[in-house]
C-alpha cells in the first residue's frame, strides 16, 4: 500500500507538496488531473488523498466524495485558496479530515498528514455479543477483520466482514481447522472470549454469507439447543427462605442460582452476576461495601426493607426491585447484566457506531472523547441505555453532541462514573440525535450517486 496520492492541476504546488512529503519519508504520488487520480485509486491502494478544490472536469469535492464512497478506508485532505464556510462544511461532511488553506506551510502539511495516518476513533469494548459486534461493524460500510480468542476451547478464529457480507471465516483449535460456513457457525456460537481489530488485514474470500442470514441461522441453532446452560448467579441473603419461591421461578426460566454467604464475599468466580437481598435496613451497608469491593461485578438488589436508598451512588448496581418481586423483569435484568460476551480493542470505528455499542450494554458509562484532529476533548454520559448528557468546551446538550460526533480520529476512553452537570439529553431519544448527527451524510446520498455517474462518464470519455 502506498502512502499518499496528491491531486492538483497546478504543477508547481503538486511537485512542492510531493517533495515535502518525500523529505519526511512518505511515499507520495502526484497527479495533475482528477481523472488520472480516479484511475490510480482504482488500480492501487493509498492511505491518504490530498486534493485541490478547483480542477477541470471533476472538482476536488466531487473527487473526495467519490473516493469516500468507493474506497472507505482512504483518508482525505482538501486544499483550497478560496475557503468559505459553506464549502468547508460540505468538504468535512463529504469525508475530508481537514482543510488546508493555501498558502500553507510545510509544518502544517506534515502535521495534518500525520493525523491522517493515525487510526480512526479507537476504544476498548467489553461484554459485547459477537452478533452485536458484527452488526455494529457492518454499519461502518467498510471492511473489518476480527481475530478472536477463546481460552476455554483453545481456539483462535478470524472473520472478515465487507459491509453487510461475511467474506472469510476461519476456526482453529489444536484438534481441527474449519473454514467457511462451518467456521462461521463456531464463531457465532461463542459466548465469551477476547478479540482484536485487524484493521485493513484481509484474507482471500472463501465464501459470501450475508450477515443477516448468518445471524438468523445462529439464533435458530441456539433456540434448538435450548437456553438452560446459563452461567451461575450468586444470591447473597441473610434470610434465604424469603427468596425460595423467586429462586425456583428463576431456575425454571433457565437461570442457575446458588446461595452465598454475605460474610464471605472476598473471592467470586469468573463471569458471575449477583443478586443481593436486603431483608433489613442494616443490609444496605453490606451492599455498599460489596459494590465497592467488586466494582466490576454486576449486582441486582432485591429490597424487602421498605426503605428507599441512594442506588445511584453504586455504579455497578444494575437495578433495584422491591417486593412483590417482578419475576420477568428480574430475569431479563440478570440475563442482560451477566458478564458474557467478547472484550477487545477496536480502531477505525465511527463514534456513532461506538455509541450504539455502549447504549446496547444498558450500563452507566462516562466516556471521554479525545479528538486528535483538532486537539479537543469532551464527555458523554450514558445511563442504562439512554444518552443523558454531552459536554465539550463549555457547551452541553445537542450542540456538544454534534461537535463530538465530528471527531474523525482519536480515542474513546471509559472513565469512572460521576453524575453529569445536567441531564439535558435524557428526554431525547438516541436515534433522533443519531439521525440529526448523520443528517449531512444523508443529504449527500443523492449527490454521491450523481458524482459516481459523473466520474464514470469522465473515465469513459477519456
Amino acid at each position: 500500500m502506498k502512502d499518499i496520492l496528491i491531486v492538483d492541476d497546478d504543477l508547481r504546488i503538486g511537485e512542492t507538496v510531493s517533495s515535502l512529503l518525500a523529505l519526511e519519508g512518505y511515499s507520495a504520488t502526484y497527479c495533475n488531473n482528477p481523472v488520472e487520480a480516479v484511475e490510480k485509486l482504482n488500480n492501487e491502494k493509498y492511505r491518504v488523498l490530498v486534493t485541490d478544490m478547483k480542477m477541470p472536469n471533476i472538482t476536488g469535492l466531487e473527487l473526495l466524495i467519490w473516493a469516500k464512497t468507493q474506497h472507505p478506508h482512504l483518508r482525505s485532505l482538501m486544499m483550497t485558496a478560496y475557503p468559505t464556510e459553506a464549502f468547508e462544511h460540505m468538504a468535512l461532511a463529504g469525508g475530508a479530515l481537514n482543510i488546508l488553506r493555501k498558502p500553507f506551510n510545510g509544518e502544517e502539511l506534515i502535521r495534518q498528514i500525520r493525523l491522517c495516518m493515525l487510526p480512526g476513533l479507537s476504544t476498548e469494548v467489553s461484554r459485547i455479543e459477537i452478533g452485536e459486534l458484527l452488526q455494529i461493524l457492518a454499519l461502518e460500510h467498510i471492511g473489518h477483520t476480527i481475530e478472536i480468542h477463546d481460552a476455554s476451547q483453545k481456539a483462535r478464529a478470524y472473520i472478515s466482514l465487507d459491509r453487510q457480507t461475511i467474506t472469510y471465516s476461519e476456526w482453529n483449535t489444536p484438534d481441527e481447522k474449519l473454514l467457511g460456513y462451518e467456521a462461521c457457525e463456531r464463531i457465532l456460537a461463542l459466548k465469551q472470549g477476547s478479540f482484536q481489530d485487524c484493521g485493513n488485514r484481509f484474507f482471500p474470500t472463501n465464501f459470501n454469507y450475508p450477515l443477516q442470514d448468518a445471524l438468523l441461522s445462529a439464533a435458530t441453532r441456539q433456540d434448538h439447543a435450548g437456553r438452560n446452560d446459563f452461567e451461575s448467579i450468586i444470591c447473597f441473603s441473610r434470610n434465604p427462605r424469603q427468596l425460595a419461591t423467586l429462586n425456583k421461578i428463576l431456575e425454571n426460566q433457565g437461570l442457575s442460582i446458588r446461595m452465598g454467604d454475605p460474610d464471605q464475599t472476598d473471592v467470586l468466580p469468573f463471569n458471575t452476576s449477583v443478586l443481593y437481598h436486603l431483608s433489613k435496613p442494616q443490609d444496605w451497608s453490606d451492599l455498599v461495601n460489596f459494590c465497592r469491593q467488586h466494582p466490576k461485578v454486576p449486582v441486582v438488589s432485591l429490597n424487602q426493607t421498605g426503605e428507599l436508598y441512594d442506588i445511584k451512588s453504586l455504579h455497578n448496581l444494575e437495578a433495584e426491585f422491591c417486593a412483590p418481586w417482578p419475576n420477568r423483569q428480574i430475569s431479563e435484568t440478570l440475563r442482560n447484566s451477566h458478564q458474557l460476551g467478547l472484550s477487545g480493542y477496536l480502531s477505525s470505528l465511527g463514534l456513532l457506531s461506538q455509541l450504539q455499542m455502549f447504549l446496547m450494554s444498558k450500563k452507566r458509562k462516562r466516556l471521554s472523547i479525545k479528538n486528535l484532529s483538532n486537539k479537543t476533548a469532551g464527555s458523554l454520559y450514558i445511563d442504562k441505555g439512554r444518552l443523558i448528557e454531552a459536554e465539550v468546551n463549555g457547551k452541553t446538550g445537542e450542540e456538544a453532541f454534534a461537535a463530538l460526533t465530528q471527531a474523525m480520529s482519536g480515542v474513546v476512553l471509559e472513565l469512572d462514573w460521576c453524575e453529569p452537570p445536567s441531564n439535558s439529553l435524557e428526554d431525547i431519544q438516541p436515534f433522533k440525535l443519531f439521525m440529526k448527527a448523520s443528517q449531512d451524510l444523508a443529504d449527500l446520498a443523492d449527490m454521491q450517486k450523481f458524482i459516481i455517474q459523473k466520474v464514470e462518464s469522465q473515465l469513459q470519455h477519456n
